[in-house]
């Protein structure tokens, strides 16, 4: 298969590079993950995860309706009809994502989305300021969703599971996983109080969706200054980069 790929230069190189990692990995052990040249990655992919769950888009599409029915949007007794526009969008989106993630950078795009996503959520912040006509909260629930799913929610996984060297993928992923259901939990419970009391304080949850956008505007930037570039570079070179950095930074 990597003859087929990359012809029988590069594919004798590629299996060199992959026999000497895997027998580093056999070496490897639980503690590996907390060596110097681990915890960069470990660092990025925990502050990437919470922020794929803290955006405020799995929040649209968890309260869906009852964002919906807040605003005056109502489909009678069958309330999941209102989130339907949304979810045809995350599937055109997903659909999308496939060829833009195989022709682009993954930071570039990355950051191209969750940027679409802190403005989806301006906009959401001004319809509800402004008491906007009720249909038009569809509008940037649409685009909250579509750009989180062209960009943030397949990057992030596909981030994270590049990112880190072989020998230690699988207990690394397992410690970002805590941190992303972690996250993920406390979102879900805190962002209905959040609400209620932006109602009760301000008369509307617009101030809600300024707190998202800030969020995503400090996902791209974080994005942009910390986030490596994995596209192009096999899984070996990107383990021995880290092994290097870690090395001289010691």
């Amino acid at each position: 298969m990597l003859k087929r790929i990359n012809g029988i230069d590069r594919a004798k190189q590629e299996l060199e590079e992959i026999l000497r990692d895997m027998r580093a990995s056999s070496s490897a052990g639980a503690a590996e993950v907390f060596k110097p040249y681990c915890r960069k990655p470990l660092q990025v992919s925990i502050i990437m995860m919470i922020f794929s769950q803290i955006n405020g888009v799995n929040m649209i599409l968890l309260y869906g309706p009852t964002i919906l029915n807040d605003a005056g949007v109502s489909f009678g007794s069958n309330s999941i009809l209102s989130s339907l526009p949304t979810y045809v969008t995350i599937l055109v989106a997903t659909l999308i994502s496939f060829p833009l993630i195989n022709r682009y950078s993954r930071r570039g795009l990355l950051i191209a989305s969750v940027l679409g996503m802190a403005f989806s959520h301006l906009l959401m912040a001004s319809l509800l300021a402004l008491h906007a006509p009720a249909l038009t909260v569809l509008a940037p629930m649409m685009l909250a969703a579509g750009s989180f799913t062209l960009g943030l929610a397949p990057l992030s996984w596909i981030i994270v599971s590049e990112i880190f060297p072989n020998r230690v993928r699988s207990q690394a992923l397992a410690i970002v996983c805590v941190f992303l259901f972690g996250s993920s939990f406390l979102t879900a419970q805190v962002f209905p109080m959040a609400m209620d009391w932006l109602r009760q304080t301000t008369g509307t949850p617009a101030g809600m969706y300024v707190v998202f956008a800030t969020v995503c505007l400090s996902c791209a930037w974080f994005s942009w200054r910390v986030l490596p570039e994995t596209k192009g570079f096999s899984l070996e070179a990107i383990g021995e980069f880290w092994r290097t950095h870690g090395a001289q930074n010691k």
